[in-house]
């Protein structure tokens, strides 16, 4: 790639870190991909990301669709926000009429009782405030805007993506980029967001377009030696927000067009900056119906050409919209406190290299991302498929006669290459499968799945084998991509993370604690079976340690849903294998284990540098800045997100078959079962230990049903393989 070194840049903490930059520039350009820049010729704007340290921009608040009133909200609280739809685009002038018979300046000051007399007021300031104390994630917005004014650090705002369709009688105003630099009382003292900034122009969306000149003027009016101004690139909002009102072939010549208005008003803009001027460009909202990675970089403040990351991230090119605000902060010189923030101030992960390998590692890394997300539920629907099918024949195999012929030894291949699945579709992530599409990645995934399962199911001397093969490749091929690759198997695949949903971009992620959590137990009730007493036991024990440590280290990702369920779990699993019985003071040991665990993990991370600490230290710190509410915030997110798992999530469909199959054979037929026990004495323990973990992680992880899922997509073929083996 032609990157080299490691150059650390500024960093936030609650003091300022690095000299002040007396001057930034922040370019909104809502909508804008990397693949954008690659694509067409723009001069001043492709020139000044060339020379800035750059990085794809995650975007999602909530939903994938980001609107520009989420993205801004978040983008000016450095915490996901809600910058309600309907309202968030009230920010007006004083003089600028709103309802009958009054200006903006007296409906601001009726509804907060500050009074504006010039700048940028936001009307709905207190329903924006409502919506986010109600809300998931409880940002501040405004806490941005909240540091500069702190300081003395002037604001300013240039935007109006103001539309009007041909049903409405007056223009909807489109001004939400205010909250990217508002206080939180809805302030902003000096910009410019009226009907100024527009001209009349036949051609352009509406009717009219940006007037350069004045947006620019309105720029230079802000600008102070020390200040922070956001200029909206607004042409761009405009052009998507008509494209509904003209024809297909007619969009991309729009949208062509906004981009050559945006990189003429780039151009406009550098000619008023000084060179000591730091210039920050964002992308802080996406299109809904094809949710992408956004263009961020930037340019001076301390950062040399480069890629980005963040602590939120830990991936080089990887950056979340929650660190815009601590950037700007550190950038501008404003001490802010990230016990408050989710984000953090980006850093140089690579310095140096190619200009145009830089963008073919940010287009790229989008079109895997945008990849993996297509075809997550589509592998996900077949692995289900296939398990429960499996399930199913296994089921008509015992209780129909005239489905013994069926031959057991397919079946039995079958379930290898079910269980070698989940391993294949994390090594192919050496391969950039995206560039080649769909039909030829589900071949490379099932195609190899059916090879390796016809090869190890024909290893029949010592009977476990072939499913402790996967079971183990599983395991080593997620804690080498952990451990030693900074989780760059995980990235951009169907199990592992998806940059664009950024839920999480190293470590272990929910749906790979479910399949490590159910591995280790399957192949901790082998060792009890199979390797004498006196060393199965410490086998298991340093099998399950090994796990826990690569799911909860906070040096590689500390997964805070991973200690609270994978470690009890994987104790009541240690217990029930070793032939314990369970009494109430095991739940409590259990319980007291867990909770010291989690404090005493926190309290390391926590003894890291800010800038460091992954997502087990940031609770802590919101425990630590508000009390039991930083916690039951987090508690209440993941229960919401929870529950409606249990209706949106593919993996709901296969708790009917695999558990329907298993119970009509134990029910109706229960010799192979009788059998296995005999033949496998830790059998029952076995699925004790992992029920517990699959009620464990449902009830403790935001992914809800999808880890019992996962756990039931792992059970069934390797149960279903052992009771074909026993029959035999």
């Amino acid at each position: 790639m032609g990157f080299v070194g490691a150059h650390p840049a500024a960093g936030a903490e609650v003091a300022t870190v690095g000299p002040a930059t007396g001057h930034v520039l922040v370019i909104s350009v809502p909508g804008l991909t990397w693949d954008d820049i690659d694509t067409h010729a723009l001069e001043h704007l492709g020139a000044l990301l060339d020379d800035s340290a750059v990085a794809n921009l995650a975007v999602r608040v909530e939903r994938l669709a980001t609107q520009p009133g989420d993205g801004y909200a978040t983008m000016g609280a450095g915490t996901r926000a809600f910058g309600p739809s309907d309202v968030a685009g009230l920010a007006l002038e004083p003089d600028e009429q709103q309802g009958i018979g009054r200006t903006a300046a007296e409906e601001f000051e009726r509804r907060t009782a500050h009074p504006l007399t010039s700048g940028v007021g936001v009307l709905a300031i207190d329903e924006i405030a409502e919506v986010n104390e109600e809300g998931l994630f409880e940002g501040t917005p405004g806490a941005l805007g909240d540091a500069l004014a702190a300081v003395g650090i002037d604001r300013g705002v240039v935007a109006n993506a103001d539309t009007q369709p041909f049903d409405a009688a007056l223009r909807e105003r489109r001004r939400e980029a205010a909250l990217g630099v508002m206080t939180s009382d809805g302030y902003v003292p000096c910009g410019a967001v009226s009907d100024a900034l527009l001209r009349d122009d036949p051609r352009g969306p509406f009717g009219y377009r940006y007037d350069t000149a004045a947006v620019v003027d309105a720029y230079a009016r802000c600008r102070t030696d020390r200040s922070v101004v956001l200029v909206e690139a607004s042409e761009l909002r405009r052009a998507r927000s008509y494209e509904p009102s003209i024809a297909r072939d007619e969009r991309d010549a729009r949208w062509r067009a906004a981009l050559t208005a945006t990189d003429e008003l780039v151009g406009a803009l550098l000619e008023r900056t000084e060179p000591d001027d730091a210039i920050v460009v964002v992308g802080p909202s996406a299109p809904g119906s094809t949710p992408r990675l956004m263009v961020f970089g930037v340019h001076g403040g301390g950062y040399s050409p480069g890629l980005l990351e963040s602590a939120s991230t830990r991936q080089p090119g990887y950056v979340v919209l929650p660190d815009v605000a601590p950037t700007i902060a550190a950038i501008a010189g404003a001490p802010i406190d990230v016990d408050e923030l989710a984000g953090r101030a980006v850093t140089i992960a690579r310095s140096g290299g190619n200009a145009a390998d830089r963008l073919h590692f940010l287009v790229d890394g989008d079109a895997a991302a945008r990849f993996r997300d297509r075809m997550q539920a589509p592998i996900a629907t077949a692995l289900i498929a296939l398990a429960s099918i499996f399930s199913i024949l296994v089921a008509l195999r015992f209780l129909k006669p005239n489905w013994k012929e069926l031959p057991i030894r397919l079946l039995e291949a079958f379930a290898v290459a079910i269980l070698t699945i989940p391993t294949l579709t994390y090594l192919i992530a050496l391969v950039p499968m995206h560039r080649y599409g769909a039909a030829v990645y589900s071949l490379a995934v099932f195609g190899t799945a059916a090879v390796v399962g016809g090869v190890i199911g024909r290893w029949h001397r010592r009977w476990l084998v072939p499913i402790a093969v996967p079971l183990v490749s599983l395991l080593l091929v997620i804690a080498t991509s952990v451990v030693l690759l900074e989780s760059r198997l995980q990235l951009s695949t169907v199990f592992g993370d998806s940059p664009i949903i950024a839920g999480r971009f190293s470590g272990i992620n929910n749906v790979t604690f479910s399949q490590i959590i159910v591995a280790a137990i399957l192949l901790g009730a082998m060792l009890v079976h199979a390797v004498p007493k006196q060393f199965a036991f410490p086998a298991m024990i340093v099998l399950f340690v090994a796990v826990l440590a690569v799911d909860v280290a906070p040096m590689w990702g500390a997964d805070v849903g991973g200690i609270l369920a994978g470690l009890p779990a994987l104790a009541f699993a240690a217990m029930l294998l070793a032939g314990w019985r369970i009494r109430l003071r095991a739940f409590v040991i259990a319980a007291v284990a867990t909770l010291g665990a989690l404090t005493l993990l926190g309290l390391l991370d926590l003894s890291r540098d800010p800038s460091s600490r992954t997502h087990l230290g940031r609770l802590f710190e919101r425990i630590g800045s508000d009390g039991l509410a930083g916690l039951t915030t987090v508690v209440n997110r993941k229960l919401a997100q929870n529950l409606r798992t249990l209706t949106d999530s593919v993996w709901r469909f296969i708790l009917i078959p695999v558990l329907l199959s298993a119970v009509i054979v134990a029910w109706s037929h229960p010799r192979p079962f009788v059998a296995l026990r005999e033949r496998f004495a830790p059998f029952d323990r076995m699925l004790g230990a992992i029920a517990i973990a699959a009620l464990l992680g449902y009830a403790l992880n935001d992914s809800g049903i999808a880890i019992p899922g996962m756990m039931l997509g792992t059970l069934a073929p390797a149960v279903g393989y052992m009771l074909l083996r026993v029959e035999r």
